[in-house]
């Protein structure tokens, strides 16, 4: 019994996925405009990720001198130098043209 429930349910759920589909409007989007407006979005995200991680790298440069720890000063400018990076990454997109 509970076979036949499922199978039916199965078939329904997909009757429902296949009607829902077949009655759906598709409009064509312009492809440059969505991918620019996308990697615009990611690269802003990046920017904005690399740059707080360079911040957090020169708080933690700050925060090695005062308390003196070699360890702490060197992972500082590795986060700092990190954010640098990722930063100009960010940046490309407006420094490459296709």
């Amino acid at each position: 019994m509970m076979k036949n429930i499922k199978k039916v349910a199965e078939k329904t759920a997909l009757a429902a996925c296949l009607l829902a589909m077949s009655y759906s409007n598709v409009f064509a989007v312009d492809a440059d405009a969505f991918w620019n407006s996308t990697t615009g979005f990611i690269f802003s995200w990046v920017t904005r990720i690399g740059f707080l991680i360079g911040v957090f790298g020169i708080v933690q440069i700050g925060v090695s001198f005062a308390s003196d720890n070699p360890d702490s000063r060197v992972r500082g400018v590795q986060f700092f130098v990190a954010g640098c990076i990722i930063f100009a990454v960010g940046l490309s997109p407006n420094f490459i043209t296709f």
